[in-house]
């Protein structure tokens, strides 16, 4: 998470459409595709009773994490809800304007499992004990990295290609200031990151974008919008080979890209961020925002190729 406030702000990223199928990708600030149609009760669950990757993602696919989030509790043996790149008494400072509540250390937490679903909710209360700067904001995070609980121990989950996919639907699309989505990230530092869907609050068509961060001797990166709104339910997917990285919503293919594509091992992370000012173009306005906001998360599921997986080594588990 390093150097993402920054990043977002230079616009240097490079721009460019990409259409499939019904699925319109707009790489044009501004431009406002049609949605892609979904389901939209927030209480709608879905998922096969085996489940399976869509078609075209690989052969011989074995499911090697997943999280249904049906247990009514958040499992500390995959996620942690400690962010190491927001948290003091790892970094020494916080990168954004929002709290993360750890509930072993403040007696309250901004995430949770409930009716067959992991919500993060991010609000504007100031009353969260322990903010060292007195933050005016509260968030949560769930992470697979190894090593993110208190006593960096936890053994964590990373993966070096394979398909990776979730059903979610994001905040509402008056959730200035807000920025939540599923990333990828790198335990060596950033760049590299694969955003599978960002939500930036600054788009109040409630919009959703995929990222792409790489770095060869400079930072670069590439974003694209697609056809679908935040506050919608939409599996977003990604397919992630040693040369190439492509995007899916709903099982329909709307991106692909072959350059700059991560060789690290990568973790997981589900949340939503707090951050921007007044005039900012990807997080918004904080103080215009509604609050709460939450994102719900349905299910997450990781798939690699038989090959794959049996080569995964000790590092990468």
């Amino acid at each position: 998470m390093t150097g993402r406030t920054d990043r977002r702000r230079t616009g240097t990223g490079r721009l460019g459409v990409a259409v499939a199928g019904a699925a319109v990708l707009a790489a044009t600030v501004g431009l406002a595709p049609g949605p892609i149609v979904g389901p939209a009760a927030a209480d709608e669950h879905s998922g096969p009773a085996v489940p399976r990757p869509p078609a075209g993602t690989g052969a011989d696919q074995t499911l090697v994490f997943a999280d249904e989030f049906d247990d009514g509790t958040v499992d500390r043996g995959k996620w942690s809800t400690r962010n190491r790149e927001a948290d003091p008494n790892v970094e020494g400072k916080s990168r954004f304007l929002a709290w993360y509540p750890q509930a072993e250390d403040e007696g309250v937490s901004n995430v949770s499992e409930g009716g067959g679903s992991l919500t993060v909710r991010a609000d504007d209360h100031d009353w969260y004990p322990g903010q060292p700067w007195g933050q005016s904001y509260g968030t949560g995070i769930v992470q697979s990295a190894p090593g993110t609980d208190r006593t960096e121990t936890q053994p964590g989950f990373q993966f070096r290609y394979g398909y990776v996919e979730a059903r979610i639907q994001g905040p509402a699309a008056d959730a200035r200031g807000t920025d939540a989505g599923l990333w990828l990230y790198s335990r060596s530092g950033w760049p590299p990151e694969i955003d599978v869907v960002e939500m930036p609050g600054s788009q109040a068509a409630g919009k959703v974008q995929i990222n792409h961060h790489w770095n060869d001797g400079g930072h670069r990166n590439e974003w694209h919008y697609a056809g679908v709104r935040s506050d919608q339910w939409h599996t977003y997917g990604l397919r992630w080979e040693p040369n190439l990285l492509v995007w899916y919503v709903d099982g329909t293919e709307i991106y692909r890209s072959s350059t700059g594509v991560p060789q690290d091992p990568m973790f997981v992370n589900l949340a939503i961020e707090i951050g921007g000012g007044p005039g900012d173009t990807f997080f918004g306005d904080p103080a215009a925002g509604a609050w709460p906001q939450r994102m719900n998360v349905d299910w997450i599921r990781l798939w690699q190729d038989g090959g794959a997986a049996a080569r995964r080594t000790a590092d990468e588990r």
